[in-house]
């Protein structure tokens, strides 16, 4: 920059304006003319139209503006040019009528040519062009992939200082340089300034002052002045922050610099990519990929990747290297692009705080930031597909590097999650790999949406209706072989249908962790001081407690409600609070076999319970001790009673209330009865607009039960299948319901003869019954029994086998006795009776081995007959060697 470039003296001057001349320049960059009607604008075109051809040349363009202004006016030179440019929409190099008129009439979007990025292609030239110089303007025509952010700030003060205000006001007009110049701001706090480009731009800076100093640049212009303060201050929190960048490494010395773990803290997600985002014109509810390109791509546009050597890299190799702000993950978020950017960063910000974790120590793995989408779009442009193999080894690796999912699913009441085949991809490598952790998260508006939910009462059957529509093979994906590649993996294994159980196992976890900690708040915080939040605590416990037994933890279910029933005790609250409570108690108990303790609680509550019973659910109540003490003829007429009184003003109750009716009918022997109840059931449930639900289980369940007592096994079968659907929806197969489930197929197959079948489900339910804790249950004790008849099957199925065995070698040796010319016709005869009573024999035992529950005993005499028929083959074959020996 030389002295020579200063402009003349004479540009600060004024002279009086002609009519409909150049006045000012707008925000935006576009000419106002002072005053002039349409009529007199038009008439001075046609006068400097020299040709008359309807178009102005740019040297009448030129003639038109100095007659206007003077040759002191406000527009000089290069001004004109580039208002000319402005004005040739067609970029012919003429200006017809009509681009005349329609530009100073119609205010244009922006005064800067941009390319499809919205970046100008090159800064306009005119107002520095005297006042700057060649190495200005060399600067000024490189790429904006080259020109850093800074050296556009030193720039616009040289403007200020050399051309003046106007200039000035110029450059800031453009749109898109304004927000280039509030990206300086959001670059600075996500410590995103390269060292090299604030040496140049201190280059610039000093440049500046070699040549007319601090005081003569800062007085220049008012608007020079408050760039250049901004502009020295930018530049020095900028080296400030450039020197307390940390070094990224770890204790070993090695880098993390472009590491394929490295990823952004909750700390940086929180603060700088939310302003960041501000920065760019987005708030906080702006979805992943609406923030891809002006966000995402573009921090990290000027930056070379360090994993390939390329312009242009990944979010997370753009934002410095502080630790503060990236380090290497502890865990990958599974997630969808269509979430909102804001509910991630709570959800994040909220795991974070229940772990107890530092935001700025946590650190997770993203693929929107981690993967650098440069590479991605290139591709993409290039009309190359990433094949499918190369994002499955990149997403295993992650999985198994961090070793923990975060898996965000929301609404909870409609997870987008679940629709999105790639989220459901990321859970099936999470649970292929034994070692690695699944956590359900999701942002604390979600947790108080849920919790609503269950205070109001339809939290519960909403989750049974989100769990109910699980199903994988909906899932979607932008490219449709992704889906097909994807979906082909689960279905090879573990298949659809287990996948969706992982699925609702791990949402159910986030939804009894977000209850019990509700609870635990309530109880120790609020205590429900009111009798309003007093009742709702308890409706909440009971709630939660429904939903703790539906999923297997019983005990976890009797240990709520029995707080509760302390709680309800001591703060004095109403008796009937207490009935409910201790009912509930009390079928828990029963389905443990705690049949003591249960009929204790239930005493207890009838004792709380009001003497007239009017009421649907008092009606139920009372059949329901009925029914536990075997008063089965008075438990059915008050079910039946409640039934009526119900009216189906409570599908929900009504629905339980003929379960029960079923239930008492089958025992009653009502076959025809029984099935017509739980039919009634599923009506109910569907009418309800649900047919996945624990009840509509319950019922298939029963109707299977129906069909076996009546020797239809196959349909039998068809309805355990139905109840076993719904358990795997809705991950409830672990419950005792499950586990009852699995026990009642276990004895259909052992009474259709399948003794394998049998086998195979008697231990799997088993087991369910015991990591339920129902070993004192009825159940187990059934399970108990038809482990021991499976028992005693195997062994009298080993001994068949053993007789089998010694029939056919008796049968072999028979043949080869009745070929020896040594014995009689008469004892051949003989031997062939012996061998046709063995043949059938053997046939015999065949059969019998397939019978359930037949013992060798039945079969003594035919051992004995076999043991004699050996005997006297063994007498023969010594006599024939006998013979042998003496001939």
């Amino acid at each position: 920059i030389s002295h020579s470039a200063m402009p003349p003296k004479s540009r600060a001057k004024s002279t009086p304006k002609a009519k409909a001349v150049p006045q000012r320049v707008t925000p935006s960059g576009h000419v106002q003319f002072a005053s002039g009607s349409k009529e007199e604008l038009l008439a001075l075109f046609r006068e400097h139209d020299v040709n008359k051809n309807g178009v102005l040349e740019e040297a009448e363009f030129d003639a038109l503006m100095k007659a206007c202004q003077g040759q002191d006016g406000a527009l000089g030179e290069h001004e004109c040019k580039r208002l000319f440019t402005e004005v040739d929409k067609n970029n012919n190099r003429r200006i017809s009528i009509e681009e005349f008129m329609d530009y100073l009439f119609k205010e244009p979007a922006s005064s800067v040519r941009a390319d499809s990025s919205g970046r100008p292609k090159t800064l306009p030239e005119e107002a520095l062009t005297k006042a700057v110089g060649d190495e200005l303007k060399t600067m000024i025509s490189m790429p904006p992939q080259i020109l850093s952010l800074l050296e556009l700030v030193m720039i616009l003060v040289a403007g200020a200082a050399y051309a003046g205000i106007d200039s000035v006001k110029r450059f800031l007009g453009s749109r898109t340089w304004l927000s280039d110049l509030k990206e300086v701001r959001g670059q600075l706090e996500a410590g995103n300034i390269p060292a090299e480009r604030i040496q140049m731009a201190r280059q610039l800076q000093e440049a500046m002052l070699k040549d007319y100093g601090d005081e003569r640049v800062s007085k220049s212009s008012r608007a020079a002045g408050l760039l250049w303060t901004w502009a020295k201050s930018i530049l020095a929190q900028a080296e400030s922050c450039a020197g307390q960048q940390s070094s990224f490494v770890d204790d070993s010395g090695k880098s993390f610099l472009g590491d394929d773990f490295s990823a952004p803290s909750v700390h940086h997600l929180e603060g700088k990519l939310l302003a960041i985002m501000r920065t760019a014109g987005f708030n906080r509810d702006a979805k992943v990929y609406e923030i891809e390109a002006k966000v995402i791509r573009a921090q990290g546009e000027k930056v070379v990747c360090p994993r390939d050597g390329k312009l242009g890299a990944a979010y997370i190799d753009s934002i410095g290297t502080r630790s503060e702000d990236v380090g290497l993950a502890e865990f990958m978020l599974s997630y969808s692009w269509g979430y909102q950017v804001g509910d991630i960063v709570d959800t994040l910000t909220s795991f974070c705080s229940s772990r107890g974790n530092q935001l700025e120590g946590c650190y997770v793995w993203m693929c929107c930031l981690c993967v650098n989408q440069h590479r991605v779009k290139e591709k993409e442009a290039a009309g190359e597909k990433v094949p499918f193999d190369t994002f499955q080894k990149l997403f295993h690796q992650r999985v198994k590097g961090t070793g923990h999912i975060i898996a965000m699913m929301a609404p909870w009441y409609d997870p987008l999650y679940i629709r999105r085949v790639w989220c459901a991809f990321e859970l099936y490598t999470a649970t292929a790999l034994k070692n690695a952790t699944v956590t359900v998260a999701m942002p604390p508006e979600e947790q108080q949406g849920f919790i609503k939910g269950l205070r109001q009462g339809s939290g519960i059957s909403d989750l049974w209706r989100v769990l109910g529509d699980l199903d994988i093979a909906s899932a979607e994906a932008s490219v449709p072989d992704d889906k097909e590649n994807i979906l082909g993996l689960i279905e090879k294994s573990p298949g659809f249908q287990q996948f969706n159980y992982l699925v609702a196992r791990h949402l159910q976890g986030w939804i009894v962790s977000t209850s019990e900690m509700y609870l635990k708040r309530e109880f120790e915080v609020n205590k429900g001081e009111s009798p309003q939040e007093a009742k709702d605590l308890v409706s909440f416990v009971m709630s939660v407690s429904e939903l703790c037994q539906k999923l297997g933890d019983a005990q976890k279910a009797i240990s709520w409600l029995e707080r509760c029933l302390k709680f309800v005790e001591d703060g004095g609250h109403p008796e009937t609070w207490a009935a409910v409570i201790l009912r509930n108690l009390s079928t828990l108990k029963y389905d443990l076999g705690l049949k003591v303790e249960s009929s204790a609680l239930l005493e207890r509550a009838t004792s709380c319970q009001k003497t007239d019973v009017t009421d649907s659910m008092s009606l139920f109540s009372r059949a329901d001790a009925q029914l536990k003490c075997g008063q089965l003829a008075e438990a059915l007429i008050d079910f039946e009673q409640a039934a009526v009184l119900n009216g189906g003003k409570n599908l929900e109750e009504l629905g339980t209330i003929f379960i029960n009716i079923g239930s008492v009918k089958g025992q009653l022997g009502d076959f025809d009865g029984c099935e017509a109840a739980f039919k009634k059931v599923v009506e109910i449930e569907q009418a309800r607009g649900n047919a996945q639900t624990p009840i509509v289980a319950q019922a298939f369940l029963n109707l299977g039960n129906s069909m076996a007592m009546k020797s239809q096994y196959d349909l039998a079968h068809e309805y355990f299948d139905k109840s076993m659907d719904i358990h795997m929806r809705l991950g409830t197969l672990a419950g005792s319901h499950g586990a009852k489930l699995v026990m009642n197929m276990a004895v259909t197959l052992w009474n259709a003869k399948d003794v394998e079948g049998a086998a195979e489900k008697g231990k799997q339910a088993m087991k369910m019954l015991e990591a339920c804790g129902m070993q004192q249950s009825d159940a187990y004790m059934k399970a108990q029994q038809l482990a021991q008849k499976l028992s005693e099957q195997q062994e009298g199925t080993r001994e068949m086998d053993e007789l089998h065995q010694s029939l056919q070698k008796t049968i072999k040796d028979l043949e080869v006795l009745l070929l020896e010319d040594a014995i009689s016709d008469e004892l051949k005869t003989t031997m062939t009776g012996w061998q046709e009573q063995l043949q059938r024999a053997s046939s015999q035992v065949m059969e019998a081995a397939q019978q359930p529950g037949v013992q060798l005993s039945g079969l003594d005499g035919l051992a004995a007959f076999v043991s004699g028929v050996q005997g006297n083959i063994r007498n023969l074959q010594q006599k024939l060697e006998a013979m042998r020996v003496s001939a």
